[in-house]
């Protein structure tokens, strides 16, 4: 079929999934389909793009909208009584764009759902090795041939190679599994799909006392043997030096430019690691990340470092499995590491350092240096996501899932990106797709979890959450949020209990943070004396197992604990030690809680103080060119304690929420809005402040919990009695337990019991 013919049916099968053609072109399509084997086969590969767009009720919504409107607009082509769909498809088309621009605005994309964009020259695929001594692969043995062969060659410019996780993709797609690429014409089918030029396949024969390795190099389009190698070594050669033989020979086989033979070869060692068991561990950290399962990945990862403590790869991996400060021996060791290792290092620690920019440039580099890697795209969609820009995410992640409809982590973005858009329906059917793909897989029912609590789907997101921890009861992500929602339902003991769990966990961090969120539950339930209690006892534990206490959220939610008692001078002097152990552990992190800070010495009357630290973040936000909310929101708390309230209504309105500070932004806003009288906007920055079943609502408790007293106030204004009445029982359940001595509290009751003697 040719180009033009391909994309006029896949816009009519778009339209045909949608219900947009009318009955006459749908029966005139579904005839065709049966008609015509490929364009059958095509029409299935869009399946789940075309699924996604079907079940958003939105996008579907207007698209019918544009439909009627062009139907009254447009000519009407015929031939004869007979009217053509492949003479209407430009307007359907235009459906389409428009449907697109919906989601992915002001982008538009193409889909072509697992098709190769680089030209089969100079391509070469690598299966996985088998391992004729050890059929099972214990040690990976066949996996770390494959792929220190692809990092050996990647090295070169004038070669482009497939990996053998690109062809185990593929092999999903087909309901293959991996051993089926030791079947040489299976190999082959599946190199062609991907466009290589040529096919590398070997085996292992024997690895004592010395290895014999045998590989051949396949014609694709042909399927004929270009060469045969079998290489012998000696007692002293690792499986290093055999990579490194083979690696000339195959270069020397191929037919490419002189240029590539004049190459510089490092030795593969000398770019990876000089450990069998350092890259045997390395790679099952990688299996384990790929499956979101972080714990395990950082074990594996350690493992590795114990084998060769100059492994540079798997303390960048470290760092990407939540270890930001493993980047700097990463660093140290970036001489160890291949070409396109060097850019995602460079990446990571511009990441971390805050410097966007540089981090973006890093990866469009390497896009531009290695275009057949479908996880620089992944990570540019990572970059944009992570910076706000859903839309340019998006598209990013419609071209890595193009490249590979099987990418889980893109698939799982995505998810999340739909929900940023506000497609609710679209994140639930590509999180359906997840789950499809990987139904034994905690991660899948985790995202589930968080879209639907995202959406206020309360009960769905405990039932995600707990399915979640049926699969792998030791998912501490699961653990954590389901612990979280519990406490939103107010089923307190059941959130202890998984925080209790956490406590007693191997891992250092996930008791460090079980800890820290047991006291949520008193915060979220008014108790802030016993909140106070548990923070320190927690904090002292973490002083006995580290020596010293490391982690500032301890003293920050003291601080943000003794605000709501009043004690200011007791706030500052907590919010003194989340500066010092920022500066000892994590001057990369130094203005974590800055902007609460200066809110407390505004509050307290100190303004020289507080417009001095206001300066440190303006500076901070200057020479990053990060979004500077938390300067425009530090700004607005000193003008409202001065009691300019329209100049603090002015720097809020340009604040860009971020995460930490969104819930207690969101609160003072309404407070403002409410004080100045403009009741509509208070209501609407009250309702966000507790839109949202997130960790930062429940930390922010002493604040965001008021959101539903102000609510009350306003609804009871504005004669919504019922409103008014919902409200402030709300209220008053969350608080029922509360300490004394909380005005709220008090006022609540009285205009609750006013408010039901009057109906």
């Amino acid at each position: 079929m040719s180009n033009d013919r391909k994309d006029n049916l896949k816009d009519l099968l778009y339209a045909y999934e949608l219900g947009m053609l009318t009955d006459e072109d749908r029966r005139e399509l579904e005839l065709h389909l049966l008609e015509n084997e490929q364009d059958f086969e095509d029409f299935k590969e869009f399946h789940d793009v075309i699924t996604l767009m079907r079940q958003d009720s939105d996008v579907r919504r207007t698209i019918e909208e544009i439909a009627q409107e062009q139907a009254d607009e447009d000519e009407v082509v015929e031939s004869g009584q007979t009217r053509h769909w492949r003479r209407r498809w430009p307007a359907l088309a235009s459906i389409l764009v428009i449907a697109i621009l919906l989601i992915l605005k002001p982008w538009q994309i193409e889909i072509h759902p697992t098709q190769e964009a680089i030209a089969e020259e100079n391509r070469l695929a690598i299966t996985m090795f088998e391992n004729c001594v050890d059929p099972a692969d214990n040690q990976g043995l066949g996996k770390i041939m494959a792929n220190l062969l692809i990092t050996d060659l990647s090295e070169s410019r004038y070669l482009q190679v497939v990996s053998s996780q690109r062809l185990n993709d593929i092999l999903k797609q087909v309901n293959r599994d991996i051993t089926d690429l030791h079947d040489d014409q299976v190999a082959i089918q599946i190199a062609r799909r991907v466009n290589a030029q040529w096919l590398l396949t070997g085996a292992i024969l024997q690895t004592a006392p010395y290895y014999v390795i045998t590989a051949q190099i396949v014609d694709v389009r042909s399927g004929d043997i270009l060469q045969s190698e079998r290489i012998t070594g000696t007692p002293d050669e690792d499986i290093f030096t055999m990579v490194d033989k083979l690696t000339v020979q195959i270069k020397n086989e191929l037919s490419l430019p002189m240029e590539a033979l004049n190459e510089p070869d490092r030795r593969i060692a000398d770019v990876t690691t000089h450990s069998q068991k350092a890259y045997f561990y390395y790679l099952e950290g990688v299996d384990y990340f790929n499956r979101f399962y972080k714990v395990e990945a950082i074990e594996s990862f350690r493992k590795a470092l114990e084998n060769d403590p100059s492994f540079a790869m798997a303390y960048y991996a470290m760092g990407v499995a939540g270890r930001p400060e493993m980047y700097d021996s990463a660093l140290k060791y970036i001489d160890n590491t291949s070409e396109q290792d060097r850019y995602w290092i460079r990446r990571a620690i511009a990441v971390r350092d805050g410097d966007p920019i540089k981090a973006l440039r890093e990866m469009e580099k390497f896009v531009e240096r290695y275009p057949d890697h479908k996880e620089a795209l992944y990570y540019l969609a990572q970059h944009q996501y992570a910076y706000g820009n859903y839309d340019s995410a998006a598209v990013l992640l419609h071209k890595t899932i193009e490249y590979d409809s099987l990418f889980q982590q893109a698939i799982n973005l995505m998810a999340y990106t739909y929900y940023q858009l506000g497609f609710a329906d679209s994140a639930l059917a590509m999180i359906d797709i997840y789950i499809k793909q990987a139904p034994n897989d905690a991660n899948p029912y985790d995202s589930r979890g968080d879209i639907c609590s995202g959406n206020n789907m309360l009960d769905e997101a405990i039932a995600s959450y707990e399915h979640a921890l049926a699969i792998k009861p030791d998912y501490y992500a699961s653990l954590t949020k389901l612990a979280m929602h519990y406490i939103y339902a107010g089923t307190y003991e059941r959130a202890d209990s998984c925080f209790r769990i956490m406590m007693n966990s191997d891992n250092a961090d996930t008791r460090v943070m079980g800890r820290l969120y047991m006291a949520y539950s008193a915060v979220y339930s008014g108790r802030f004396g016993r909140a106070l209690q548990q923070l320190h006892d927690n904090a002292a534990a973490d002083r006995l197992e580290y020596g010293e206490e490391r982690y500032p959220c301890f003293p920050l939610l003291t601080a943000v604990v003794h605000r709501q008692q009043g004690h200011l001078d007791s706030a500052l002097t907590a919010m003194k030690k989340v500066m010092h152990i920022n500066a000892k552990f994590y001057p990369h992190g130094l203005l974590f809680g800055k902007a609460f800070q200066v809110q407390l010495l505004a509050e307290a009357g100190d303004f020289a103080q507080a417009e001095k630290e206001a300066e440190v973040l303006k500076a901070y936000f200057d020479s990053t060119g990060k979004e500077p909310g938390d300067y425009h929101y530090v700004k607005a708390i000193i003008a409202y304690e001065r009691g300019d309230l329209e100049g603090a209504i002015a720097e809020y309105e340009q604040v860009k929420f971020g995460q930490i500070m969104a819930s207690p932004m969101h609160f003072i806003l309404g407070k403002l809005y409410y004080e100045t009288e403009r009741l509509d906007k208070a209501t609407a920055e009250f309702e966000e402040a507790i839109a949202h079943y997130t960790d930062w609502r429940l930390f922010w408790a002493p604040i965001t919990v008021k959101s539903h007293y102000y609510l009350g106030l306003i609804y009871e204004q504005t004669d919504r009695r019922e409103d008014a009445i919902a409200q402030y029982e709300t209220f008053l359940e969350i608080w029922k337990n509360a300490d004394p001595g909380i005005d709220e509290i008090d006022d609540a009751r009285v205009r609750l019991k006013r408010l039901k003697a009057r109906s």
